[in-house]
């Protein structure tokens, strides 16, 4: 923990992509089972700052921290379909063994991981 270095990167969409972590240190969650770390961030991603049907929905992560790899999962999208200006502020979401639960927009989506 005193000596912390970077694994691996990567990049979620472009400008005006957001992610529940831009309005609350709530806005993550993780898992550690074992050596692999899961981590659920609600997202806004956008392929352009102009998209007008960005990507809404739960992103989920693996770490494996043994092998020091990091593998971005399909992502489970939020019920209300594309809209030009998805709230994430306020989305959440817990891991209850192998299953999600993914609050968003007053609505529930449970899933798997």
């Amino acid at each position: 923990a005193s000596h912390p270095t970077s694994v691996a990167t990567t990049t979620l969409g472009t400008a005006g992509s957001q992610t529940a972590l831009d309005f609350s240190s709530h806005g993550l969650n993780w898992l550690q089972a074992g050596g692999v770390a899961r981590i659920g961030l609600p997202v806004v991603v956008r392929a352009d700052p102009f998209d007008a049907s960005p990507q809404h929905g739960l992103q989920r992560v693996e770490v494996d921290t043994a092998s020091g790899s990091m593998a971005l999962k399909a992502l489970l999208a939020a019920p209300t379909g594309p809209t030009l200006y998805p709230d994430v502020s306020n989305d959440r979401s817990l891991q209850l063994g192998s299953k999600l639960v993914y609050l968003t927009e007053g609505q529930l989506v449970v899933g798997d991981w």
